[in-house]
């Protein structure tokens, strides 16, 4: 039921709440807060101050994909900053580069995600052929999401397995439509989507077509 009275009946229903970091000790301290996406401040390195590290959701970090501090509470995430800030700590100095991924399974569904996938970003989305063209075949497919600049900044995955690595890949190259001219852009998402996914043949490119993207 929506906020103002509206009943919809759907199949599943997903409840996603959210968590914020306490930094009640860091403000005390005098470290930088971040006020925007919450967590404490860090460099690449994820290093806070001199000798004092953060890791895991209470750190808001640079992210290279968005050209921005951005905070995640993803598991991969976690592990990944934990590490790094382990290793920074002997003296490595490495910078944190990591594409953060996700991963989940509702009622036998399965979906992973890499990069940033959220709803306000513009998505193309590619899905198993059916026999019916006027009716897509939402069981398998894989959708990718782009920035205001139309580059590529997440991929999720719809009942697809092992292709996360070959999704953060792509990612690295940041592959963007408006690197070539309107007339050629079809032929290049082609392209990237056979990097990533089945052979060209198992996808439905003529509802790619009709149904090229989304705000």
């Amino acid at each position: 039921k929506l906020s103002n009275g509206e009943t919809i009946e759907v199949d599943h229903a997903v409840l996603s709440s959210g968590a914020l970091p306490n930094t009640e000790i860091a403000e005390i301290s005098g470290l930088e807060i971040d006020n925007h996406n919450g967590g404490i401040v860090v460099n690449q390195e994820l290093l806070v101050r001199t000798d004092l590290y953060a890791a895991g959701d209470v750190a808001s970090y640079y992210d290279y994909l968005l050209r921005r501090h951005h905070r995640l509470s993803y598991h991969e995430h976690a592990f990944e900053t934990g590490k790094l800030a382990g290793l920074n700590m002997t003296g490595k100095k490495q910078p944190y580069v990591n594409i953060p991924a996700f991963w989940g399974e509702i009622h036998g569904i399965q979906f992973k995600g890499v990069g940033f996938v959220a709803s306000n970003f513009k998505t193309i989305g590619v899905w198993k052929e059916t026999e019916d063209p006027d009716h897509p075949n939402f069981d398998q497919g894989i959708v990718y999401y782009f920035d205001k600049d139309e580059k590529v900044i997440g991929v999720l995955l719809w009942n697809f397995s092992g292709l996360l690595d070959r999704a953060k890949k792509l990612l690295k190259q940041e592959f963007s439509l408006t690197d070539w001219p309107e007339e050629e852009r079809m032929d290049r998402v082609k392209r990237f989507i056979s990097f990533i996914s089945l052979e060209e043949k198992d996808l439905d490119m003529e509802n790619l077509k009709r149904f090229p993207t989304s705000e």
